[in-house]
């Protein structure tokens, strides 16, 4: 997993709120993927803007469970293992056609069990 690369993570959270106030949805989100990897909680929120699982109203980018996983394991590896651990049953039953995802979601899943 890549290491977070922001000098200051502060500078980039108000980065990403500028470009979102300016209506740069694009721009946004590519910082806050920047951003997720910085910090826990930033890499659950794009994790659910990417997770088809989870209900949202006006979502700015098109779900895509495999994206919501990557996030979800960059928040897990930050400290945020319950809160992944709850999505991935979720996320696990909204792709059950992709079975070879199914299997990556419970591997994550196997993995974050024995931490807390």
């Amino acid at each position: 997993m890549p290491l977070c690369q922001a000098e200051n993570p502060d500078e980039l959270q108000a980065a990403v709120l500028n470009a979102l106030k300016s209506g740069d949805v694009e721009g946004a989100k590519e910082l806050f993927e920047d951003l997720a990897v910085c910090r826990g909680d930033s890499a659950l929120v794009i994790g659910s803007m990417y997770d088809p699982a989870q209900t949202m109203s006006g979502r700015p980018i098109e779900p895509d469970a495999r994206k919501a996983l990557h996030f979800y394991r960059y928040a897990a590896a930050l400290g945020k293992v319950d809160e992944v651990r709850r999505r991935l049953s979720a996320l696990k039953r909204s792709v059950q056609s992709d079975p070879e995802l199914v299997r990556e979601i419970a591997d994550l899943a196997g993995a974050l069990e024995h931490q807390h």
